[in-house]
C-alpha cells in the first residue's frame, strides 16, 4: 500500500511551497519501512495536522529522513493512495496544503484491525527496535466508558494478548509483541487538547498488563517494561498551531522543536 504522489503534491511542488528536491521520496518510503522511527494512529480530525507538518518540514529541512507511517482505525477509512478533501475532513482554507503534506511525508498505511492483511506489518513495525514514538488522536476511544468498551476490555482481559478486540486491547497487544521481540523502550504520545492523556493512556496499559499477569498470560517483567520503560509524555494541543510535548522519549525523538513544537523537560 505503498503511498503515491497525487495532483495536490504535484500542484504543491510545482508552485514552490516546499524545497523540492531537497529528499527523495522514494527513498524515505524505503527509509522508513525499513527503520520506522514514528507511527501516527488516526487520520482525522484536527489535531492530524501536527504530525503530517511536522514530518513533512523535517523532511524538507534535511533533518529526518524516515517519514511517517499511518494507521488507520478501519479498513473503511481513507488510505493514502486515495486521500481526497472531503476524507481528510479538515478545515477549508488548509486542506490542499496538508493533503500535500501527508502525501509527501507518510510512507505506508495499515490498519489497525488483527483479520487485516496489514497486521503482521503493523506488527513488524511496532516491533522495530528503531521505532521511537506511537501517537494517537484517537485518545477518546482509547478509554472510552461505555458500557460496550468497557465489556470488550474485560473479554480482553480474559483472552490475553492473542485474541484482542477493543482498541486498547489492540494497542496493548502489540507492546507484548514488541516486549518478546526486542525490549526496546518507546514513547506513547497522546495528542489532547484538555491534557492528562498519558497519565490515562498509562494507566490503562498497565491494567492490562496486571491482568494478563493474573491469568497467567505474561510475567511480572512485561508490567514492569509498561511502568518503567515505556512512556507517556502528557501533551497539549491548542487550535492545532501551539503545541507542547512533554520531553520524555526513551528511545530518541524526531527534532519537534525544529517544527514549532515546545518540547519541556517536565510535566505540565
Amino acid at each position: 500500500m505503498e503511498v503515491k504522489e497525487n495532483e495536490v503534491s504535484q500542484e504543491k511542488l510545482k508552485s514552490g511551497k516546499t524545497q523540492a528536491g531537497t529528499y527523495s521520496h522514494e527513498e524515505m518510503v524505503q527509509s522508513t519501512l525499513e527503520k520506522p522511527k514514528w507511527l501516527h494512529f488516526e487520520l482525522s480530525s484536527l489535531l492530524q495536522s501536527f504530525p503530517i507538518k511536522a514530518m513533512s518540514g523535517l523532511l524538507h529541512k534535511g533533518l529526518a529522513k524516515e517519514g511517517l507511517i499511518a494507521v488507520k482505525n478501519s479498513k473503511d477509512e481513507a488510505g493514502p493512495a486515495d486521500w481526497s478533501i472531503d476524507k481528510l475532513s479538515l478545515d477549508a482554507d488548509g486542506d490542499k496544503e496538508i493533503q500535500a503534506d501527508a502525501q509527501e511525508s507518510i510512507a505506508d498505511c495499515f490498519v489497525f484491525d488483527p483479520d487485516h492483511e496489514s497486521w503482521q506489518d503493523l506488527k513488524e513495525a511496532f516491533a522495530n527496535d528503531t521505532l521511537q514514538m506511537v501517537s494517537f488522536s484517537i485518545e477518546d476511544k482509547l478509554w472510552e466508558r461505555s458500557d460496550t468498551t468497557q465489556a470488550a476490555v474485560m473479554i480482553d482481559c480474559y483472552n490475553g494478548p492473542y485474541q484482542t478486540a477493543s482498541m486498547p486491547g489492540k494497542l496493548a497487544s502489540l507492546l507484548f509483541y514488541r516486549f518478546k521481540v526486542c525490549r526496546k523502550p518507546l514513547a506513547l504520545l497522546c495528542l489532547s487538547e484538555e491534557g492528562g492523556a498519558g497519565q490515562l493512556l498509562k494507566e490503562q496499559m498497565v491494567a492490562f498488563g496486571r491482568e494478563w499477569l493474573k491469568y497467567g498470560y505474561v510475567d511480572s517483567e512485561f508490567v514492569g517494561w509498561l511502568e518503567n520503560e515505556i512512556t507517556y509524555p502528557e501533551t497539549r494541543v491548542v487550535a492545532a498551531d501551539h503545541i507542547f510535548v512533554q520531553d520524555d522519549f526513551p528511545n530518541g525523538r524526531p527534532q519537534l522543536e525544529e517544527t514549532g513544537v515546545i518540547v519541556p523537560t517536565k510535566e505540565f
